[in-house]
């Protein structure tokens, strides 16, 4: 599972033994290699497509003054595209977990398969609002691609250009704290595809409708590889904003 983004905050939080009750999950500390993980076991009838939790812990300072720290995290296979798959019924999955004699851990919010949610609603929104930053930073990608298709721009002046972009954006008062997160997570893959020539995962990749290989694209086209990576990169951020597309906002209720 590539590993979800940090939110640090430095925050008053509710106490773990005040976490909305997910009655769909069982979720368990364990020690896992030198750290740990929170196991968590689907109890539900629909599959889990997203999570959010958060690892919570207080420190005395010197002065008397509490310090209260929040790291939060998300499972989720619309913003880790093509690395966290859905846990089935009766499935488990593996988080990330801090040590339990200074954190706190537990699943805030969960989405099912079905469009409903449990836990925290707060929890249920950031999930969205992650989905919505990395929405727009597609939108935003697809044409600085096509510089490096169309215009023979140098994909590492274009990398230059990304990284100003999400270096720039903590001046961005329009944006909330986890849609940030969600654009500043594409831009940050997209520098480091540009930069490195690589190929990205996407659900496709496993199936009969996969995307052409770079190299392929090459070939049959005739063109730098440098060009046949933007086009490939840019049909698998096409794909992943169609997936996107009707993920953005929570189920209207019925």
């Amino acid at each position: 599972m590539k590993k979800s983004l940090l939110f640090l905050l430095t925050l008053s939080f509710l106490p773990l033994s005040a976490r909305a009750q997910i009655t769909s999950l069982n979720v368990e500390t364990k020690p896992f290699g030198h750290g740990w993980k929170q196991v968590v076991e689907n109890r539900g009838s629909d599959s889990i497509v997203a999570m959010y939790w958060t690892s919570r812990s207080e420190t005395l300072t010197k002065s008397g003054r509490t310090i209260r720290t929040a790291v939060s995290h998300t499972y989720d296979p619309l913003t880790q595209y093509g690395a966290d798959p859905n846990v089935p019924p009766g499935g488990v999955v593996n988080l990330d977990a801090a040590d339990p004699s200074k954190w706190t851990s537990g699943v805030d919010a969960v989405i099912f398969s079905d469009g409903h949610s449990e836990g925290d609603p707060k929890g249920v929104n950031a999930i969205y609002e992650r989905r919505r930053g990395v929405y727009r930073g597609i939108n935003e990608a697809l044409p600085l691609l096509d510089t490096i298709t169309n215009q023979g721009a140098n994909p590492t002046e274009v990398a230059d250009t990304v990284r100003h972009r999400w270096q720039a954006l903590p001046n961005d008062r329009t944006l909330g704290a986890d849609e940030r997160i969600g654009l500043e997570q594409l831009y940050h893959g997209l520098e480091n595809l540009l930069r490195t020539q690589r190929d990205m995962a996407a659900p496709s990749n496993s199936t009969s409708h996969r995307q052409p290989r770079i190299e392929e694209v090459a070939q049959v086209n005739g063109i730098p590889r440098q060009q046949a990576h933007a086009i490939v990169i840019s049909k698998k951020y096409q794909e992943w904003k169609a997936d996107l597309e009707d993920n953005l906002e929570p189920p209207v209720a019925k």
